[in-house]
């Protein structure tokens, strides 16, 4: 089965502020503490329905960073049901780890359960630099009871491209180096390649929240 539902766009956050009002509705994954300058809003009415999800691109729960938790997915998922019809924008900073994950929960729901791998390669047709982030693929496989398989065929997949793994690694320290109180404790990221250096700012408060802005 292929994917035949209406359009979605992943995207990173420059292109969203550039295209958001072409789309029915946005969802919009987000660094905690992120300046309000850099937030992707809308600011005037009409606008499209805009969900925004607030957690970091790490692959495993980090304590006391705010990761993906099922609740953001359920979230998510819930926003794309409520809208069946609806042209989608999905977008994170990059483009690359949280708003695949999200994107592929929407589709592997919409696919319906077996068509896992269907999903999987509509993913990659729509995004085709992704590196969906694992910790929500694993949500996505409980939100929609499948048992993991989302998260075996994302994994299986990651296996036969190196380079995933290189940028969920740098990533990760990346990340982690952001945060001042992780530093000594993970010593410093590789800031010369470029797959982690674009995420090295320091963060705000570690808050956790879900909007909806109808």
């Amino acid at each position: 089965m292929s994917y035949s539902g209406p359009t979605i766009e992943i995207a990173g956050a420059s292109r969203a502020r550039r295209v958001k009002r072409r789309f029915d509705a946005v969802i919009t994954i987000e660094d905690p503490g992120l300046p309000p300058s850099r937030r992707v809003r809308f600011h005037r009415v009409p606008h499209p329905d805009h969900l925004v999800l607030i957690f970091e691109d790490l692959d495993e729960p980090h304590p006391p960073i705010i990761t993906a938790t099922i609740e953001h997915v359920e979230a998510a998922i819930s926003f794309a049901r409520e809208r069946p019809a609806a042209s989608l924008l999905v977008h994170c900073h990059a483009g690359i780890g949280r708003s695949p994950a999200i994107a592929l929960a929407i589709i592997a729901d919409r696919l319906g359960s077996g068509f896992e791998p269907e999903a999987l390669g509509e993913l990659l047709r729509l995004r085709p630099m992704a590196v969906p982030n694992l910790l929500a693929i694993k949500h996505a496989d409980a939100a929609l009871d499948r048992n993991g398989k989302l998260l075996a065929l994302v994994e299986e997949w990651d296996g036969r491209h190196p380079r995933n793994r290189q940028r969920r690694a740098l990533n990760r320290q990346a990340i982690l180096d952001a945060y001042p109180s992780l530093r000594r404790k993970h010593g410093p990221a590789r800031l010369n390649d470029s797959f982690g250096a674009d995420r090295v700012a320091l963060k705000g408060p570690l808050s956790s929240d879900i909007e909806f802005d109808f």
